[in-house]
């Protein structure tokens, strides 16, 4: 597990963005997985496989999305968070809403 964790690290320092894409790919795709599995028992891999790319299409973009909410408001400050959130929030919210959506929608029509 160390062994994984330093690969990880190194991965993040060399290449946040590669880092960002992987870790959203993993991420989205666990989970959507698991929560099929448990709600109805069964697993459909195109729609896991779905959630999954467009996690890890978006994920890098996100992160430089934060880095430069960091270096608007930097700190960790109740009042610099406060603002990094909302201005999320209202921006990035509905935008990734939406093109999870339409994403989800065209890419699940193609598979079937």
């Amino acid at each position: 597990m160390a062994f994984l964790l330093r690969g990880f690290t190194a991965l993040q320092r060399a290449s946040p963005s590669l880092a960002s894409l992987s870790t959203g790919m993993v991420v989205m795709g666990t989970g959507d997985a698991l929560v099929q599995v448990a709600g109805n028992g069964s697993l459909d891999i195109g729609r896991s496989a779905v959630s999954s790319v467009y996690s890890g299409m978006t994920s890098p973009g996100i992160y430089h999305w934060w880095k430069a909410l960091d270096a608007t408001w930097p700190g960790s400050a109740l009042r610099s968070v406060c603002r990094k959130v909302l201005v999320n929030q209202a921006v990035l919210g509905p935008l990734n809403c939406a093109l999870f959506l339409g994403w989800s929608h065209c890419a699940m029509s193609c598979l079937r």
